[in-house]
């Protein structure tokens, strides 16, 4: 996975396990980063990367929200 630097996800990505994010800084980055990702995936790795993707979606984060909230 590739995402701009924020602050937010800086502080997430010290959670998450090695090679499933990649902080970008440009346009650039960005395509150097997914060509990374391509170049060391395998099943495992495809199986993070998705997992984390999943419980960090829109839909599970509103769900938080909406939880905190009632």
């Amino acid at each position: 996975m590739a995402a701009t630097a924020t602050p937010e996800l800086r502080q997430l990505v010290a959670e998450l396990p090695e090679k499933t994010l990649y902080f970008v800084e440009t346009p650039d980055g960005f395509i150097d980063a997914v060509r990374c990702a391509v170049a060391e995936d395998g099943d495992e790795l495809r199986m993070q990367r998705q997992k984390i993707t999943k419980n960090n979606g829109w839909l599970n984060r509103v769900s938080e929200i909406l939880a905190i909230l009632r």
